[in-house]
């Protein structure tokens, strides 16, 4: 990773990332930590794409994801107690995973970008069956 994509990474890390973690931590009702793998996702060549690129491949899905789990009390209180942390990085792997209470997010960064919502599915199908 080039200067260009850490300072890219960055920006999103300073800028983005705290609204992000606001919303998660709003959604569930409690805050849970994230651990992002900055290397991993921030692909060279793609720095000017990395706002939409990382909030459609990670952050969307995962806020959809959570926002249905939480409709009812029963999620809300699953995720409390099963919910550790969400850690994100790029295996490039098509299915999240969900083992010790660590949601994993193992998507490339920069394939699929709109198929956000194949992605809300697979979180939410792993944490429900998880919790």
């Amino acid at each position: 990773m080039g200067l260009v994509e850490r300072r890219a990474a960055k920006q999103f890390e300073t800028e983005k990332l705290p609204k992000l973690q606001a919303e998660i931590n709003q959604v569930v009702e409690f805050e849970v930590p994230l651990e992002i793998d900055w290397l991993a996702i921030a692909a060279d060549g793609y720095a000017d794409d990395y706002t939409e690129f990382f909030y459609k491949v990670y952050f969307l899905p995962l806020i959809e994801a959570l926002r249905d789990i939480c409709m009812h009390d029963m999620g809300k209180q699953a995720l409390r107690y099963g919910l550790r942390k969400v850690i994100v990085t790029n295996k490039d792997r098509p299915h999240p995973q969900f083992t010790g209470g660590v949601l994993y997010l193992l998507y490339s960064s920069v394939t699929n970008i709109d198929h956000w919502i194949d992605r809300k599915t697979d979180i939410e199908i792993v944490l429900v069956n998880g919790l």
